[in-house]
């Protein structure tokens, strides 16, 4: 098949959906399909059009969504989606411009059409109110609307809507698990070895919550030596970046025994590194739809606790990798029971292993989406 994903960022930017995206892409490829991408020219360096690993990148300098405004050559990329015979078009998310632009022509594209709904976060905002109102009559026109979640708002939209040409595919993890690494991550970032060390990654935004993570650290009664790490890109807030310092200097303030420390842009062996040698991973994300990193701790054989946010309830009865908690108080002694408890944690990182394994990685998935494109192509 000439398959086409549409995704508002893609590789060298990072970010869950350019994840997602790129393990799509390779995948598809490795199948023997030929494979495409539209997405942003957000940067001036990189060009419109080029080849990446047997990809073909079409880059449009468009931005916005449909509620925001659309800004740049509109028309061009609508050409480019009637004109171009592809057998497939994925577009992956809404509320980003290589859906939004599409909206007024999706009954003149001549193709298969198939949209990853990632969510709908939107849903719960008054100035998305009319996009949505929209975007209900537009499903039915999609060959299929893929779900990460049977009970995410994006899937009680479409049941609610009586919309059902749906279709569940959960997220994953990379196919790298499966090899070894060899680095010693405390080594390499020079950190001081503790009894535990608990892990967090995510981009150092607000809404990823890595204040909640101190203050679960600051609740946690553990005597023993122990560190909270996080990972993630440079901060965009001066306000997040102190106010999450000031959690930090009270922590330790209060408890010799407690560290946290702050990496940024470290690079992907580094991180898997870290992923195999901490003991708990520790997410407390403000706002999800199905995060791909709690997939990844399975992977690892990293047991996980996360609050409840996006589909952590369903990845965790998937996994069977970890926990969720309704709260700070109940994260903190589950993560306090965790730390004592290695036997329960060995069990929780087998089952990860096995069911990413058995499952959850992108060769896998990628299976199960040729499977849907097949199944209800027209």
């Amino acid at each position: 098949m000439n398959i086409l994903i549409c995704c508002e960022f893609y590789s060298p930017s990072v970010g869950g959906v350019e994840k997602v995206a790129e393990q799509l892409a390779k995948n598809f490829g490795n199948y023997g399909h030929k494979i495409s991408i539209a997405t942003s020219k957000y940067n001036k360096r990189l060009a419109k059009s080029e080849i990446l690993d047997k990809i073909k990148i079409h880059r449009f300098q468009i931005s916005g969504n449909y509620t925001k405004g659309l800004r740049g050559n509109v028309k061009e990329y609508q050409k480019f989606l009637t004109s171009n015979k592809y057998d497939v078009i994925l577009f992956y998310a809404a509320q980003q411009w290589t859906l939004d632009a599409a909206l007024p022509i999706l009954d003149k594209i001549k193709t298969n059409i198939y949209l990853a709904t990632c969510g709908f976060s939107g849903l719960k905002k008054i100035g998305y109110k009319n996009y949505f109102k929209i975007l209900k009559k537009k499903l039915f026109l999609f060959n299929r609307n893929i779900v990460h979640s049977n009970n995410y708002i994006d899937a009680i939209f479409l049941k609610k809507n009586k919309i059902k040409n749906k279709t569940l595919i959960p997220n994953a993890a990379e196919n790298i698990f499966n090899n070894k690494n060899n680095l010693n991550f405390f080594h390499l970032n020079r950190i001081k070895e503790a009894k535990k060390n608990i892990l967090n990654i995510s981009n150092y935004k607000f809404n990823k919550g890595q204040d909640i993570s101190i203050l679960v650290f600051f609740l946690l009664k553990y005597k023993d030596k122990i560190n909270l790490i996080f990972i993630g890109n440079k901060f965009n807030s001066k306000i997040y970046f102190y106010y999450i310092r000031i959690l930090k200097f009270f922590t330790e303030f209060f408890f010799n025994n407690k560290k946290i420390l702050f990496l940024e842009e470290v690079s992907r062996k580094n991180v898997l590194s870290a992923y195999s040698e901490s003991n708990v991973f520790l997410f407390t994300s403000r706002l999800e739809c199905s995060p791909l990193v709690l997939f990844e701790s399975a992977a690892a054989g990293l047991p996980f606790i996360s609050l409840k946010v996006g589909n952590s309830y369903e990845i965790s009865r998937w996994t069977k990798a970890g926990i969720v908690s309704a709260n700070i108080f109940q994260a903190s002694k589950k993560l306090n029971f965790f730390l004592k408890n290695d036997k329960y944690c060995s069990v929780l990182s087998k089952n990860g292993k096995k069911n990413y394994i058995k499952k959850f990685n992108w060769k896998k998935i990628s299976i199960e989406y040729l499977r849907v494109f097949k199944k209800y192509n027209l």
